[in-house]
């Protein structure tokens, strides 16, 4: 396994954690969403600075597409915190997570990559395990906000989608300099949705472990894991890339079972299972075409 993967599926499991630091957190979703661009943004400044190192800058096509991401990373994010006011967040994750179906499916359409076989057949069991997850979260009942909800997700799941495809499509923007453009629009997108007395409210009742949780949403989820993941799309198939973003939700599944004690049925056991299995097909696949 060459170190793009290592890098994409370390960052899948890295955002896997990303519940449990919102939740210890204790933030507005929209306010931690924000947050999250800002402090990244932040980092990479001085990261850069203590490197002594500038920043180069998009240019032409560059720029534009760069800006397109980061609007389709705001928007991404809005629908998201829409859609878990209208339905459970467990629904709305899962999906979410039918964001890697979409970057399986439209990569071939919009950056000429061959689809497949063995991504074909990966990602038949990864949609099947979301299915057998999906299925033990869902009662057969379902109204008509969590119907809008679901819509708000997976209008969610396509920005998502559009974010890795413009991502694979700037080779020669490096993963710093994509994160930092990238967030820095989304934040400055973010920010007029943001209300005065909701940041007012969490200045006063900040402690330290939510000010610690923030920070490392803001530099190990956002600055560093972006960063990393973006340099892992460089030389990783971008329908490779999409199927190892299932990590995610399977990763989030064991911390809530392990740190919050949520029950995890036998379905969302075998949907996991899957998840994992279609990972391995993209694995086992990649290292088959290597040696070739």
């Amino acid at each position: 396994m060459n170190d793009g993967y290592i890098k994409v599926i370390s960052a899948s499991i890295i955002w896997g954690t990303i519940g449990v630091f919102a939740r210890w957190s204790g933030a507005d979703p929209l306010f931690l969403s924000f947050s999250r661009c800002f402090i990244a943004v932040l980092a990479i400044l001085i990261f850069l600075l203590h490197k002594r190192e500038a920043l180069p800058a998009p240019r032409g096509g560059e720029l534009f597409l760069v800006s397109l991401s980061g609007l389709f990373r705001a928007a991404g994010l809005y629908f998201y915190f829409i859609a878990i006011t209208m339905t459970t967040l467990c629904y709305t994750l899962f999906i979410f997570y039918l964001a890697p179906v979409m970057v399986v499916l439209l990569a071939p359409v919009f950056i000429g990559e061959k689809l497949e076989k063995h991504s074909l057949i990966a990602l038949f069991v990864a949609v099947l395990g979301i299915g057998f997850v999906l299925f033990s979260m869902f009662d057969g009942e379902i109204t008509a906000a969590e119907l809008n909800g679901i819509i708000y997700a997976l209008l969610g799941a396509l920005c998502f989608a559009f974010t890795i495809i413009i991502a694979k499509g700037l080779p020669r923007v490096s993963g710093l300099a994509l994160t930092f453009y990238q967030m820095l629009v989304a934040a400055l997108c973010l920010l007029p949705f943001i209300p005065n007395h909701s940041v007012m409210e969490h200045d006063a009742k900040l402690t330290a472990i939510m000010v610690v949780s923030i920070v490392l949403l803001g530099i190990l989820h956002t600055a560093y894991t972006y960063v990393i993941y973006h340099e892992g799309l460089q030389v990783v198939k971008i329908q490779h890339a999409g199927i190892f973003l299932y990590l995610d939700p399977v990763v989030a599944s064991i911390c809530g079972y392990i740190i919050f004690h949520e029950s995890i049925s036998t379905q969302g056991f075998v949907g996991a299972f899957l998840i994992l299995m279609a990972g391995i097909v993209v694995t086992m696949g990649s290292t088959r075409n290597v040696k070739a």
